[in-house]
């Protein structure tokens, strides 16, 4: 049985090896794979530096004597192995079982594949990683402890791996519902306006009274949660603390495997959830937008785009988050002081970044302007309408959700006060600027490597690998074009040279998006077939 399994396995394993690489010769799928290789090579580095760090914390706090940052540092681990994926929306890799019911596959491979998919999780080898660097701190310390530390991190780890497999289960039909979907991205957007309002507000004013209470509340929960449980298992003085450690892991072990065990059984006998079946109403036709200063065909395109922006939770996000961050902001001085690096940096400053942050808001819409026509994009090359045309839609729709961002935070800031109107005047020049020529890169990105997009689902429709880094390199030419001209006018003490450069760089800015739209729809012509395949 074991070798069947493992032949199975192999097999499967060179399918998809050549499924793989029979896909490279679509067009751009190599380009595509090395910025893949570059981001997690790049994402490899990050994580080991931040795990040599955990490990150099462990290393000399356990030589000070204080072991309880095993139990902390484990903990933290726990919490972004299980819920870090979820923050994001759904984003661990799952397997479905239609790409493999074609092959006589059995249920225990089915089974032990399912579970191995979790290894394939960005935060899963992420957190493996600071869990090895854990426990090399803890053995250059500890060298006694470096088997028993070795038993209960790998117990530790499976039983996180069985938990997120186990949790992604049970969100599934969620997640294949837009409804469930936006239910989800709703929940976490509560969330993390709460945990604003919560260090912002409620902490600065009753910080005293609760952090005791939340302090014996957090020590409860830790010692009745799996990193609880190793944790006693490792630093306990007595052989009842292991046995009730080793019991307390088994028996969470086993309540997971068995959850997922059910899950996968019913995949596995065909049951595979989907969207939820259409309502049917009545067709109602309505007169279109009429817009001022557009034509009806490019009014029609900017009422499309906005009414797909608001069925979409992404386009949502990116609209609130920044008046929402300028709001904290403007209610709380300890927001302000909390950002506030130094002492010189005040409002104006706080302003300037703001705004820098509502343009990166909107990137992943700049890149990708097709993500939602996937099966529509051949209406566009069907009717009679130019392509620019439909181009100079989109980006219409676009500035305005960006606009109305904008001017949003802007007000709000005002109100504040602190803010003068020649900076009001060179941040806005600048922000025109950015936009101008982020979306003129978007133009070009959006055609070149377009990716589809799903509604309601944050970890779909993000741009290409190849368009981000590209455009990483966009942003970096438009922040330091920006940053040089207000050096040059500080260094030559000319306070008014932003607002005179910066209409010159807008006119700059202009060529080049209207240069932007002749080369996309002359791309578009020549490679419209490729198009339709990337975003079907």
């Amino acid at each position: 049985m074991g070798q069947t399994i493992k032949h199975q396995f192999w097999l499967l394993a060179e399918v998809r090896w050549h499924i793989m690489r029979n896909s490279l010769r679509l067009k751009g799928k190599k380009l595509e794979l090395a910025g893949q290789i570059f981001v997690v090579v790049l994402g490899a580095v990050i994580s080991i530096a931040l795990g040599t760090v955990m490990g150099g914390v462990t290393y000399l706090m356990l030589m000070k004597g204080k072991a309880a940052i095993i139990p902390a540092l484990l903990e933290g681990i726990f919490g972004a192995w299980i819920l870090g994926p979820v923050l994001i929306e759904g984003s661990s890799p799952s397997l479905d079982f239609r790409e493999i019911a074609r092959y006589p596959v059995s249920f225990r491979l089915y089974y032990l594949l399912n579970v191995s998919f979790g290894l394939l999780d960005p935060w899963a080898l992420l957190c493996l990683v600071w869990l090895a660097c854990v426990w090399l701190g803890t053995v250059a310390a500890r060298p006694e402890w470096a088997v028993p530390a070795a038993f209960w991190f790998l117990v530790f780890a499976t039983l996180n791996l069985l938990f997120n497999r186990a949790l992604f289960g049970v969100l599934e039909p969620l997640m294949n519902s837009r409804r469930g979907r936006e239910t989800l991205l709703a929940g976490l957007m509560v969330f993390l306006v709460s945990l604003q309002i919560v260090v912002y507000v409620v902490f600065p004013r009753w910080g005293k009274r609760l952090v005791p209470l939340l302090g014996s509340t957090f020590s409860a929960i830790h010692q009745a949660l799996p990193a609880g449980f190793v944790s006693r298992g490792l630093l306990g003085e007595y052989w009842m603390d292991t046995v009730v450690a080793l019991c307390a892991l088994a028996g969470y072990a086993l309540f997971a495997a068995l959850v997922l065990w059910r899950q996968s059984w019913r995949n596995y006998q065909g049951e595979i959830s989907s969207e939820a079946s259409p309502t049917h109403h009545a067709v109602q036709m309505q007169p279109g937008w009429e817009l001022p200063w557009l034509d009806g065909v490019t009014a029609a395109i900017v009422e499309k785009e906005l009414r797909y922006a608001r069925r979409d939770s992404r386009a949502w996000m990116s609209c609130i988050s920044g008046p929402l961050m300028a709001f904290i902001f403007a209610a709380s001085s300890d927001a302000i002081r909390v950002m506030a690096i130094a002492p010189k940096i005040g409002l104006g400053t706080i302003y300037t970044l703001l705004t820098g942050f509502l343009l990166i808001n909107f990137v992943r819409q700049i890149y990708n302007f097709f993500s939602h026509d996937d099966r529509g994009f051949q209406c566009w090359l069907m009717s009679p309408v130019d392509f620019q045309r439909v181009l100079v839609g989109k980006n219409l729709a676009l500035g305005i959700l960006m606009t109305g961002s904008y001017a949003a935070a802007t007000l709000i800031l005002v109100l504040k006060g602190g803010i003068s109107i020649a900076q009001i005047l060179s941040v806005m020049g600048g922000y025109i600027f950015a936009a101008l020529a982020m979306i003129a890169a978007g133009n070009i990105f959006s055609v070149r490597f377009p990716t589809k997009g799903e509604f309601g689902r944050v970890s779909e429709g993000k741009p290409s690998i190849v368009a981000v880094l590209l455009g990483l390199l966009v942003q970096g030419s438009i922040i330091g074009s920006i940053a040089l001209l207000f050096y040059l006018a500080r260094r030559l003490g000319m306070d008014l040279l932003p607002l005179v450069a910066l209409p010159l760089m807008i006119l700059l800015a202009l060529k080049g998006y209207f240069f932007s739209l002749r080369a996309s729809a002359r791309y578009v012509q020549f490679h419209a077939e490729d198009i339709y395949v990337a975003l079907t």
